[in-house]
């Protein structure tokens, strides 16, 4: 039963109660005699592994955008499902063969439940529908929308976070973000939301609260929340600020795509059309020239080669950070960032004994690099 036909219904049976109130002459309470309250929908959010004091028990959702929510994300339901129906089967093996590849060159590492909490400008409130990355770091950022209505306040955020954390639903995001830029991070960077089917292993999601009909994809205040988000994302898991790209069921360029471009192996979804991808792109790297350290202007001055070590180097140290150290990740780990840190100082040597373009400046920013403090060098 659609929400317009209950509330006909309701209207219908209070006419009737009206009316046989007047035939026998009994005065109803009006809403002067009774404040009119808006129901409240707690829901019990996933219980946390390791105590925090940050994630609630309880997630409180206003009813009648709990209700919105639930209608508008019905074509989201099963997102968990990485085999959809009307993909050709060797779509779908290869898709998984090259997650299984991935798996043993990326070692991601078992991190605690509680692993990146938190992100910065979003509250963290994890649900129940999440699964492993099976060991596949993320490769690609993919913006959505809800399909459903903003609304003022908490309200249209909490509506769809209570969406995803109904078992029913079998679909999830790891963000949610509103016009108003409040954010709710929902499922851990680590673990696998449930949004983009084939794409799940691959992907960290996020939601933009929309129905798909508006001028535009989100504010000018949600575009810096979407662009903080994406670039501290895209900076941990050394996703390029780029569009990405696929073949069927495999990922052939990491960086940011929209639901749309993953086609049937994506679930067949349309969004974030009719709006373009450019502008959510332009948003991540406004943010990260404003605060990361890529943002360094000498960073920019580097050559390709210089440029993938020192990324490699800054990704594996982020890694082995996150995880308490060298000592809790996989051997690769600090494989990879002892040959990159190997081959800057062998390039600090060519670059002072040559007269490269900004040789200065490139040798500073590297010397930088090459000599982080102590728990971050390998």
């Amino acid at each position: 039963m659609t929400r317009k036909v209950r509330v006909a219904l309701v209207a219908l049976a209070l006419a009737a109660v009206a009316l046989l109130a007047a035939v026998l002459g009994i005065d109803l309470p009006t809403s002067s005699d009774q404040p009119d309250r808006e129901a409240i929908v707690t829901q019990p959010l996933a219980p946390a592994a390791i105590a925090d004091p940050a994630q609630p028990d309880t997630i409180e959702i206003p009813a009648d955008d709990l209700e919105q929510a639930n209608e508008a994300l019905d074509d989201h339901q099963d997102a968990r499902d990485e085999r959809p129906a009307g993909v050709p089967p060797a779509e779908l093996d290869a898709g998984a063969q090259q997650q299984r590849d991935a798996a043993r060159e990326d070692q991601l590492p078992p991190t605690a439940p509680l692993a990146a909490p938190a992100q910065a400008g979003c509250s963290s409130a994890f649900v129940r529908n999440y699964s492993s990355r099976g060991g596949v770091a993320p490769r690609i950022i993919v913006p959505h929308y809800t399909v459903s209505a903003n609304r003022p306040g908490w309200g249209d955020v909490n509506a769809v976070v209570g969406w995803f954390n109904q078992a029913r639903s079998g679909a999830s995001s790891n963000y949610v973000v509103d016009d108003e830029a409040h954010c709710r991070y929902i499922v851990r960077e680590s673990d696998k939301a449930w949004t983009q089917a084939g794409f799940n292993p691959w992907a960290i999601s996020i939601e933009i609260i929309n129905t798909g009909k508006e001028g535009r994809l989100t504010s000018a205040a949600g575009y810096r929340r979407l662009g903080q988000i994406i670039s501290d994302s895209a900076e941990r898991w050394n996703i390029p600020l780029r569009q990405g790209a696929i073949v069927g069921c495999r990922v052939t360029r990491s960086g940011i795509i929209d639901h749309g471009r993953l086609g049937s192996c994506g679930g067949n979804h349309h969004d974030i059309a009719p709006y373009p991808l450019q502008p959510v792109i332009d948003a991540a790297i406004a943010h990260r020239r404003g605060t990361t350290s890529t943002a360094d202007p000498r960073y920019r001055l580097l050559v390709a080669g210089e440029r993938k070590h020192v990324d490699e180097l800054l990704y594996r140290r982020r890694v082995a950070n996150r995880n308490g150290g060298w000592s809790k990740v996989a051997p690769l780990h600090l494989a990879r960032a002892s040959a990159s840190r190997k081959w800057i100082r062998q390039r600090l040597r060519v670059i002072g004994a040559g007269s490269q373009a900004n040789r200065p400046k490139r040798r500073a920013y590297l010397r930088k690099v090459e000599s982080r403090p102590a728990l971050l060098q390998p």
